[in-house]
């Protein structure tokens, strides 16, 4: 098992669809090269879950 962390990817916005930041490069390069993703977070938007 590997730990992909997501820690340093910006909120998204539009207006990085043409050309995404490095770090969200790297996210989906890591994500391609698995065989599996399990989600594991009590977070909402890097603050307290919703109710």
């Amino acid at each position: 098992m590997q730990e992909i962390g997501f820690g340093d990817l910006p909120l998204y916005s539009y207006d990085h669809d043409a050309d995404f930041p490095q770090v969200a490069k790297n996210f989906k390069a890591a994500i391609g090269e698995v065989d599996a993703v399990r989600f594991v977070t009590p977070e909402y938007n890097r603050s307290i879950p919703a109710r």
